[in-house]
């Protein structure tokens, strides 16, 4: 999971601002932005944790549930620049569903995995792109190629 957080954004990168790139997720779940100091690339980590199937080793963790959705993200300002330079967005995902009923950690096989680039799409005038997230999954959305 760390990984997600981590390896796509390098020292001096800096938080989005809220209701901008940091924001809860409308059926759970968080987005969190990083971006570079020249603006000239991001890193989007969503998460959709819920807490019956995540473990906390320093104690409980509060109550937590979330359910699929379709998330879509609109692409302005310095974020539609940064994806019209690069051309992609690559995407890196993680199913932190445990396999069994103590909340062993997942299988390697289900871990940071690269599942392929997001379209960049157009309507109304906005640029956004879209992707669906189930529980216990973590997602980086990046303009990197590699972390």
């Amino acid at each position: 999971a760390l990984a997600h957080t981590t390896q796509f954004n390098p020292i001096g990168w800096r938080y989005a601002a809220h209701n901008q790139g940091v924001h809860m997720l409308e059926h759970g779940g968080s987005m969190v932005t990083r971006i570079s100091e020249d603006l000239n690339d991001f890193s989007i980590v969503l998460e959709k944790m819920q807490s019956e199937s995540s473990s906390c080793a320093r104690g409980s963790n509060p109550e937590s549930k979330s359910s699929p959705e379709t998330v879509v993200i609109v692409l302005e300002g310095s974020f539609l620049r940064a994806v019209e330079s690069k051309k992609q967005l690559y995407v890196w995902r993680s199913d932190l569903t445990s396999g069994n009923e103590i909340g062993e950690n997942p299988d390697d096989s289900n871990l940071f995995l690269r599942s392929g680039v997001l379209e960049v799409h157009s309507a109304n005038g906005k640029s956004y792109v879209s992707l669906d997230l189930y529980p216990n999954q973590l997602v980086t959305i990046t303009t990197l190629e590699t972390g």
